[in-house]
């Protein structure tokens, strides 16, 4: 009959968006019993369309409801599917998570392939939101399936750079970011190092940890510790004392054999590279600098 399967191509379509609006609307309500029965009716559905603009994972993941997050994925839901949110925000589920503070389904989607280092429209990383929310967890977790430390965003600035510019509630981020290996020398598009954010923020403690890695002391902060000012701020103190004192043979050992490492692990952590060290375990505890 003419028309015929133009017509069941339609009706499959039909069927098929309206089976993933019944799910979408399940997903919304928190109805768990509704998704498992939407999808059990419908085996071939695919759950991965963003015909509806935000996939059926992601709202879950903005619903932080876990059971379903869970269900999703073990019927076939891709961890690394871009959505659009409400608000058009354009993200990988892994990074709604980290947004939300969101710990066991960060983690779920990780076991389950998620990447990482997967970027929003912004290019900010899950490592990025994880810091912004002040979440040491959520950095730790990322930091073990192996988040890349030193990705920069659309404006240049990378994890540490954000953590030691808005230090209030992050300073132990920065801390374990520059123990797991995080390039110190990294220069955002303002031309400015985790160094210089830290004296700009009076943070002697940042100034310390970043000094005990070996951060490179620039001709600018030189002569910004060589000011009058330098005895109303602490951390340029640390910066000049540092300057004026010879490193220990110890000192320079710890800061090099880091530096080789972080030139093989690629941006992510070094400490695995540490644990296959041929080396006592008091060498290999100093390496990993836990402060």
């Amino acid at each position: 009959m003419p028309g015929q399967p133009c017509f069941s191509v339609f009706l499959a379509n039909y069927m098929a968006t309206a089976a993933l609006h019944d799910l979408q609307l399940a997903v919304r309500t928190r109805r768990e019993d509704l998704v498992c029965h939407i999808l059990k009716r419908n085996e071939k559905l695919n759950i991965n369309s963003s015909f509806l603009k935000t996939t059926v994972l992601s709202l879950a993941v903005l619903q932080k409801s876990v059971n379903i997050v869970e269900l999703l994925l073990n019927n076939g839901a891709d961890p690394n599917k871009l959505s659009q949110d409400p608000l058009g925000r354009i993200e990988p589920p892994i990074f709604t998570a980290c947004r939300l503070n969101q710990l066991e389904i960060a983690s779920m989607l990780l076991e389950r392939g998620a990447d990482p280092n997967a970027t929003n429209y912004y290019h900010h990383s899950p490592l990025w939101a994880a810091v912004m929310e002040r979440n040491i967890d959520l950095c730790e977790m990322l930091i073990a399936y192996g988040a890349n430390l030193n990705q920069g965003d659309k404006s240049g600035q990378c994890a540490l750079n954000l953590a030691i510019k808005y230090c209030s509630g992050r300073e132990k981020i920065a801390k374990l970011l520059i123990a797991h290996g995080a390039n110190v020398d990294f220069v955002d598009g303002k031309d400015r190092s985790s160094l210089a954010y830290a004296i700009y923020c009076c943070n002697a403690t940042i100034v310390d940890a970043l000094l005990k890695v070996g951060v490179t002391v620039s001709y600018e902060v030189r002569k910004q510790c060589c000011t009058d000012k330098v005895k109303y701020n602490p951390s340029q103190l640390l910066v000049t004392d540092h300057l004026m004192t010879p490193k220990t043979l110890q000192d320079i050992s710890i800061i090099e054999v880091r530096r080789s490492l972080m030139k093989f692990s690629q941006g992510t952590s070094i400490w695995p590279k540490i644990e296959q060290l041929s080396l006592p375990q008091t060498l290999r505890t100093a390496l990993k600098i836990h402060y």
